[in-house]
């Protein structure tokens, strides 16, 4: 058993033994670029590849000093494909031998960072050429060295970078700084966006004209310009019909009502009034028949609106339908529905009952039931009453009873 497993292991070294080498060539190597640079500056780094044996494929981590900060990654002239992640990879379908730039890496030196050297390294993750073989390359650490002592940040000055929303103002507004940011500079490193920290002098705008504002952020000052009117007097422009008289139909003679009707009232600031009082419309007597313009007034502007008028209906002859009165009473109809000192005709269906003369006055003879007619003189129009004449119980007494009939009924 000893011998069998012997013979195996001697048959599986002799295989491994007929496979190919890796495609390793001394000298095949990834190089990182070393430079100096002072704190608080950014820095580009080459990769430089060497001693290229021909690979496909490669797959490489980039690791930095904490005091640098890896920006930015650009892919360089030897290989293609180039993608950026947590690793740079470059792949390709056939083997390149090319050597040179791989990438060129942009890192970022802390303000703070002391004097000294800051190593950048790479590590090899996975390197194989077109037949899927390993190719093996050798990482070459760089660094970037901050000499002496690191310059002390300061600030040297300030500019604006975006002006405020608000630019126009009205003498008496507060200044609004919303929108404002500001571009820092300093003595070492990239300028910086401040968008909040900065105080700003005037805030009260009393003055017409160009205001000069300043800002003002540690201890530096930056100055914009904004725009201050007089204070605008409110003027009425202009009147419109926002809601119509709810009564907007007329008889000649009617007199106008302009209840429910409302103007809306514009102003040079833009504002917009509703009005419900303080307004004349003309003309208020409606005697005109047809479409009619009103004309209403505020404070000399005017706007209209229309109603309609029709005309008055012709007047009707009337009289009470029916009447009733005493025996010895003697009243007066009143006609209605026509004109004074229009002529009429009077007459009645019994006089022996009662009788009416030429003003309707009517006077009685004995009870009963007669019927009054009234009509203009030319016929045109007429009415009737019904009158009823009636005795009263003392009447009735003298009549029958006291034989007074004979003289009482004369």
């Amino acid at each position: 058993m000893k011998k069998l497993i012997a013979c195996l292991l001697a048959a599986l070294m002799l295989g491994f033994a007929a496979l190919p080498l890796s495609a390793a060539a001394a000298g095949a190597a990834v190089t990182v670029e070393s430079k100096t640079a002072a704190a608080g500056d950014t820095v580009t780094l080459t990769l430089q590849l060497s001693g290229n044996p021909g690979i496909a494929y490669l797959r490489l981590t980039v690791d930095a000093a904490d005091q640098l900060t890896l920006t930015g990654a650009t892919n360089g002239s030897v290989l293609k494909d180039f993608d950026q992640g947590v690793n740079l990879v470059w792949s390709a379908d056939a083997n390149s031998t090319a050597n040179g730039t791989l990438a060129t890496l942009t890192f970022a030196v802390a303000q703070n960072a002391a004097a000294g050297d800051y190593p950048v390294s790479v590590k090899i993750r996975e390197c194989y050429n077109e037949d899927f073989r390993d190719v093996a390359i050798a990482p070459v650490g760089g660094k970037i060295t901050v000499p002496g002592t690191a310059p002390e940040k300061t600030l040297t000055a300030i500019s604006v970078a975006t002006m405020p929303t608000k630019t126009a103002y009205t003498v008496g507004d507060t200044l609004d700084p919303a929108g404002l940011t500001l571009t820092a500079f300093y003595s070492v490193g990239e300028p910086e966006t401040v968008t909040s920290g900065f105080t700003c002098a005037p805030t009260a705008l009393t003055t017409a004209g160009s205001q000069t504002v300043t800002v003002t952020y540690q201890g530096k000052t930056t100055t914009f310009a904004v725009m201050v009117q007089a204070p605008v007097e409110k003027k009425l422009t202009g009147i419109a019909i926002k809601t119509q008289p709810r009564k907007t139909a007329y008889t000649v003679g009617d007199t106008l009502d302009t209840t429910g009707l409302t103007l809306l009232a514009s102003y040079n600031t833009g504002e917009t009034e509703e009005l419900t009082t303080g307004f004349t419309c003309s003309p208020t007597t409606l005697a005109a028949t047809g479409s009619q313009t009103i004309t209403v007034s505020y404070q000399r502007m005017t706007a209209t609106f229309t109603v309609t008028v029709a005309a008055a209906p012709e007047p009707v002859l009337t009289l009470p339908v029916s009447y009733s009165m005493n025996y010895k009473d003697d009243p007066t109809l009143k006609p209605t529905g026509v004109e004074q000192g229009t002529k009429l005709r009077w007459r009645s269906s019994d006089e022996s009952v009662v009788s009416v003369d030429e003003n309707g006055k009517l006077t009685t003879h004995k009870k009963g039931t007669a019927t009054i007619t009234c009509e203009t003189e030319d016929g045109s129009q007429r009415a009737e009453c019904s009158v009823t004449v009636n005795y009263t119980i003392l009447q009735i007494i003298i009549i029958y009873l006291l034989f007074g009939f004979i003289w009482y009924l004369k």
